[in-house]
Order: structure tokens, then sequence, then C-alpha cells
């Protein structure tokens, strides 16, 4: 086993909800985002001003993370007693800013409807032909578009907030929305918006370690990773299953009902109409040992080439072990089954170059970290005594002093869901009891004497 340390980080600005020496579990909200993240749109802003990319930066006006509206200005060069600017083409706000592209992301803020009513898109509605629509919803399975068999699904298909739904439409999805039904004999598809990415999961098991720059999270565990070559797709969280009676490459029969919701190891690989079962079965992300990427094409409609490094939108997170071809080896295969129906993180995020990051399904073991934090929280509480004049170091308390009345023996629950070994205050000078976690707390004075 080994420490294992993930960074989970809010795709737009929002607010952390949990603090160092916190306990979390896959599904812990860690952060409240401020609104739902939308399309991204690149903009070649050096280009336009007419410089060298490694110069973008000292003209940039804005910011990682800045708000915009349509029509500010996101870099400006002056020449001669002549300023260009650079207008923004949207409302969102500033995503990255790449000093190698000379670029700058924006992303838009995707609508948000709070009483989740069906979006219905017909043929009817885009006046167009049925044969047209079942040729341009890139969404729609091919298979099941050759069949012509329509079929109610119960939210197994996911479209991104921005995500291009035809071919030759500009038309782009305004939420992230679950697919429900798609009837290709009438020629509609009605969609539910998915508000759950208001707020980010910790998505694994663990201690939140640190809080580095403001919209990032660190988590510690302890347990086991399995690294891959290369991932499509995002993050995912399940129960692990492993197949290892598959010495074929996964069919549709092999995919069954019960694998919902779970993280699927084989040994092989997958055929198209396995991926596209795994979909409908809606199983939570797969990890292969290879996979050819004509059926990775077929299946996602997107070149997998192209997405080297990059997040490739998927029904589910892949990851391919060996690559294009090559089984996974016999003794991880075993050691893997060794953890099944634990709940694993499945983390296809890929990094080629600078900062290198492969793929991986990660194993945490709570029973081993749960110790290792009853450990820190004993540590703590012999730097901190009942009596002790302490300073609070987070919010809604933070920098507040008080006097501790009394420390817990054991993990609580905490206000944010999350646990953590929790001290009961006496703030000053309101004598207002407030109980928060013990490393949140910073001894100031012992017995009449400074603290260390």
């Amino acid at each position: 086993m080994q420490t294992i340390t993930k960074l989970r980080t809010l795709p737009a600005p929002g607010t952390i909800l949990v603090n160092p020496g916190d306990l979390v579990a896959p599904g812990s909200i860690i952060a409240n985002l401020e609104y739902v993240p939308g399309a991204l749109q690149r903009v070649e802003v050096a280009r336009a001003l007419g410089l060298a990319a490694p110069l973008l930066a000292d003209k940039m006006q804005l910011k990682v993370g800045d708000s915009i509206n349509k029509g500010d200005i996101l870099a400006a060069s002056t020449e001669f007693f002549y300023t260009k600017e650079v207008p923004s083409p949207i409302d969102g706000y500033v995503a990255v800013i790449s000093p190698h592209q000379g670029s700058v992301y924006l992303r838009s803020r995707a609508q948000h409807s709070e009483d989740s009513k069906p979006i219905i898109i017909s043929a009817t509605k885009l006046q167009i032909s049925l044969e047209e629509f079942l040729e341009e919803f890139l969404p729609i399975r091919q298979e099941v578009a050759r069949s012509g068999q329509g079929f109610a699904g119960d939210g197994r298909i996911v479209v991104m907030a921005g995500q291009r739904l035809f071919k030759s439409k500009e038309l782009l999805a305004p939420y992230t929305c679950l697919i429900t039904t798609i009837s290709l004999e009438e020629g509609y598809v009605e969609m539910i918006p998915l508000h759950e990415i208001n707020q980010l999961k910790a998505m694994i098991h663990g201690v939140v370690t640190a809080i580095p720059e403001q919209g990032v999270c660190q988590i510690s565990s302890y347990g086991y990773r399995y690294q891959g070559t290369v991932g499509y797709g995002d993050v995912a969280s399940g129960t692990l299953q492993v197949s290892a009676e598959a010495t074929h490459d996964l069919q549709v029969h092999d995919i069954t009902a019960h694998m919902a919701e779970k993280i699927l190891v084989a040994p092989q690989g997958a055929t198209l109409a396995a991926l596209q079962q795994m979909a409908e079965v809606g199983i939570a992300g797969v990890m292969l040992g290879h996979l050819d990427f004509d059926v990775l094409e077929a299946f996602s409609n997107q070149n997998p080439l192209r997405y080297l490094g990059q997040l490739m939108l998927l029904p589910f997170p892949i990851i391919l072990f060996r690559g294009l071809e090559g089984a996974i080896p016999a003794p991880i295969l075993q050691e893997m089954i060794s953890h099944q129906g634990r709940m694993v993180l499945l983390d296809a995020n890929t990094q080629m170059r600078v900062g290198v990051s492969r793929p991986e399904l990660v194993v945490p073991i709570p029973e081993s970290f749960e110790a290792m934090e009853q450990e820190a929280a004993g540590e703590q509480r012999q730097a901190i005594a009942i009596g002790d004049l302490v300073t609070v170091q987070r919010e809604p308390y933070y920098g507040q002093q008080g006097f501790v009345w009394h420390i817990g023996s054991h993990l609580q629950e905490t206000s944010a869901g999350t646990k953590a070994v929790l001290a009961t205050l006496r703030l000053l000078p309101s004598e207002e009891e407030v109980h928060l976690p013990l490393v949140n707390i910073t001894r100031l004075i012992r017995e009449g004497k400074e603290g260390a």
C-alpha cells in the first residue's frame, strides 16, 4: 500500500466546504459552485494583437477565474500611440490562459433551470426530415440509428453543457443533461437538466490534507493504485467489479444489468456493441487491457488521437492498461480481484507532456487511513489541551479566539457532512459555544504562558 494524493479542482468559481483534517467519502460534497460551467471557447488573443505567444501574459487585462461579460477587454497592446484590444465574445469567465499557444479559453455560464423541465428537441422544430434527424443527432448510438428501433432509457446517456448535438448544425446543449427518451419513430429527443454539477464531490475515501490554492482541495488516501497507459473521459467512483473470467474482448452478453454504477475491470478489450451496452446499462467507468482506436472513435464520434492529454466527452471514463494491444497482467488482475466490492476511483485524466499524469484506478483502504487520522488527531490532542486559549484558522470563525472546553476522542460528523475530531470552544467575548475540527485551531496560551 502507499499514500495517494488527489487534487479536486472546481471547474468554476465556488466555495470549498471542507477543512484540512476532515475525513471524506466518495459522495461527500466538498465544494459548491457559483454556477454551472458551460461550453469552452478558445480566443486567439496573441494572434489578434500581433504578438508572440509568450508575450501574452503581460498584455492580459484579466486573470484566470475572472468573471466577464461579452465585450469586456481580455487583452490590449499599445504601439506607436495605437491600441489594439481583444474583446470577449461571450459572457462567462476566464478558464485558461495559455502562454504556449497565445490563446485564452473562456467558459460560458450554462443556463440553469430550477424546475428541471424536460427539453425536447424534435425534427419538426428543427424543420428537418426524420432521416436527417437520425443521421445528424450525434448522441444516438450508431447501431440504434441503423436498426431504426427507438428506446426509452433511464438517463444513461449524458450530454455536456455546450456539447454539439448535430453534425452540421450549430445547436449546442444548453445544460448538462440526461437523455431520458429517444424516439426514432417520431424523431424527437427528451433531456432532463442535471444540477448536481453545482456541487463538487470528493469521489474518494480520504482525508483533506490541504487547500493549496483557491478552488483546489487536496485529498490524501492510503491504498493501492493501478496506472494505465492512456485514459479518455473524466473521473468516476463506484464499486469495483473484475471480470477475470473474460479471456476475450467483452461482448454484449458479457455486460449485465447488475454492473450499473460499478467500475468494471476486464483483462482484454471490448467490442463497439459492448461499449454501447455499458452506456445503456449505466456503468460508472471501465479499465480495459486494450482497445482498438477505431472502436473508440465509433463509440465516441470523436478522433481519439486528438484527445491525448485532453478531456473527451464520454458517457463514462475509459482507461486502457496497455493501450492498443495487450492484456492486464495476471498477477495484477489477481490483486485487483482481492479488492472486488470496494469503493474505488477511476481517474482517466492523462497528461503526456508538462506535469506528466497517468490515468489510474485507485483503491483506498478506509480502515487504514482512519487509523492514520486517529493517530494524527492524537498528536493534535497532545499539542492542544482543555483550557488553552486558541485562535480559529478557518471560516466562519477565522481569527476569533476562545478557550478549549472539550476535546473529542473519536471522529465525529462536521457541519459540512465530513468527519473529524472536534473540539468545543467558548469564543471571546461572546461566550458562544462552537464545535470545530481540532486541526482548525492553533494554541496561543497555556496556563497563562505564551504557547509554543
